[in-house]
C-alpha cells in the first residue's frame, strides 16, 4: 500500500522486487542464484493497482503469483534466443 511520506521507500521496495526478478531470470542457467528476502512486519502488495490488457497478460499474472519460479523460467525459455542474437 502506499503510505503517505513514505513513496520513495514503497518505489524502491518496488524496484528492488523487479530488479531482483531481472536478474534471477538472467542468471536461470549459471551456478548464480538470487533471493530477495521480504522480512516480517513490513509485507505488502506491491502488484497493486495493475491494467491487464490481453489474455497473455491476465495468465501471465496469474502464473507469476502462484509459480513465479515456473514463470520466470517459461519466460526466460522463450527469451535466451533473442537475447543471444543481442549479444
Amino acid at each position: 500500500m502506499p503510505v503517505p511520506g513514505q513513496t520513495g521507500y514503497g518505489a524502491s521496495k518496488a524496484a528492488l522486487h523487479l530488479l531482483f526478478d531481472g536478474l534471477h531470470s538472467e542468471l536461470m542457467d549459471t551456478n548464480v542464484h538470487v533471493t530477495l528476502v521480504f522480512p516480517g512486519a513490513v509485507g505488502t502488495d506491491i502488484d497493486a493497482y495493475h491494467v491487464l490488457v490481453g489474455n497473455d497478460a491476465k495468465m501471465m499474472d496469474v502464473l507469476t503469483r502462484i509459480a513465479p519460479e515456473r514463470a520466470a523460467r517459461m519466460v526466460w525459455k522463450q527469451m535466451r534466443s533473442l537475447l543471444a542474437k543481442a549479444e
